[in-house]
């Protein structure tokens, strides 16, 4: 790779160009399997070139190239909201959280204000993703609490990018601010559902309940059936005494 080509600082970003150009194409529609490897190439032929050149020694092109590398991984482009419609895979995201655990560990501590708040947005969005994802490992309340810290990132690079003017960041994170609300109220509904679920009786339970009504029911028929025979049973006639007989017969 590198005697294809002439190792200097130009060829890095003409790299990181190329592989940003496929990453915004990914948050907005599908790609190839050939762009998807074309750009996963893209991102590590960048930061291999950018390791061999001795005309810059700041962390500029590694640090938009992580970046980039996690929006590409999350499907997700730094002006607008995470597109809950596109697909993330649980691959995509541990590669996303590979990325940001390398700038937090060698990037984060030089880097510009400016990528500091980019880098913020792009790990906002790894949280908006992980409180997008469906499946048992994701409960509602694991998601509420990714949307939460998102929220509390965004919060921060938001006073950062205005007080900076970054003007293009702040929009992007805005947008992100707006459109949190909708996660909080998603794991909210979600948690309802599954608290409306655990309050229904099993269907043993539900057998049981029907079989117990349903006895109570005949009893109370034949309670009522009973007390309706004694309201209208014919008693018999009381015999008459044999002092009334005598003195009846006396009188006749």
């Amino acid at each position: 790779l590198l005697e294809s080509v002439v190792v200097c600082e130009e060829t890095a970003v003409n790299q990181y160009n190329w592989a940003a150009l496929l990453s915004e194409k990914a948050a907005k529609s599908s790609l190839t399997s050939a762009e998807q490897n074309d750009a996963e190439f893209r991102f590590e032929n960048c930061l291999l070139h950018w390791n061999h050149q001795k005309q810059n020694d700041t962390n500029r092109c590694p640090m938009r190239t992580q970046i980039r590398n996690i929006n590409f991984n999350l499907r997700t482009s730094r002006q607008s909201f995470p597109d809950e419609s596109k697909p993330v895979s649980e691959e995509g995201l541990a590669r996303a959280e590979k990325a940001i655990q390398y700038v937090e560990q060698y990037l984060l501590k030089t880097c510009s204000k400016r990528h500091k708040v980019t880098f913020d947005i792009a790990r906002s969005d790894y949280c908006i993703r992980k409180a997008q994802m469906n499946g048992s490992l994701y409960t509602p309340e694991l998601k509420k609490q990714y949307a939460k810290e998102a929220y509390l990132i965004l919060e921060n690079a938001l006073e950062t990018a205005k007080h900076l003017k970054f003007e293009s960041e702040e929009k992007g994170i805005q947008n992100r601010l707006q459109n949190i609300d909708s996660l909080f109220h998603a794991s909210k509904e979600e948690n309802h559902c599954h608290s409306e679920r655990a309050r229904e009786p099993s269907r043993n339970e539900a057998v049981e309940h029907d079989a117990s009504s349903m006895e109570d029911l005949l009893k109370s028929l034949v309670n009522v059936a009973m007390e309706l025979n004694e309201d209208h049973e014919i008693k018999p006639e009381i015999e008459p005494s044999a002092d009334r007989v005598m003195h009846e017969e006396g009188g006749a």
